[in-house]
């Protein structure tokens, strides 16, 4: 999806940053308000999904660092989003630059960066999973 595409999406999902910030109070009042949270809530799923594909498509492999970096960032952080935010931009620069260097470095032909990227994202996405699923329980 071409990024002039992406601005209506994007827009309509930073309208909904301030409810993701703080998910607690703008529920209970728009409940109050008599909205239906769920069909929101599924709107934000959505658009949120859809903008996330189109940088899979445009950025491929390389996406790995857009599904760990943000979980590796609130396990340092917390859960505040407002902090989550910058660390996982420094993390995945560091992140990016680290797996850059061995890619470069590890043979005399290089490898592709989607390919490290994928080799150490899918075991700690796979921890992720099994670790959440233990919280399901």
């Amino acid at each position: 999806m071409a990024p002039s595409r992406q601005i209506p999406f994007q827009s309509i999902l930073f309208m909904s940053i301030h409810a993701s910030l703080n998910p607690c109070k703008p529920v209970a009042r728009a409940k109050a308000l008599g909205l239906n949270i769920k069909k929101y809530q599924g709107v934000i799923v959505f658009f949120a999904t859809l903008i996330t594909a189109a940088a899979v498509c445009v950025g491929g492999l390389i996406s790995w660092v857009g599904l760990i970096v943000p979980h590796i960032a609130r396990m340092i952080v917390g859960p505040n989003n407002s902090k989550v935010l910058p660390a996982s931009v420094v993390i995945g620069i560091s992140y990016l630059l680290i797996i850059d260097d061995i890619a470069r470095s590890l043979v005399a032909n290089e490898i592709p960066i989607g390919v490290l990227t994928g080799v150490i994202g899918a075991p700690f996405f796979g921890y992720l999973l099994l670790k959440q699923r233990a919280g399901w329980s």
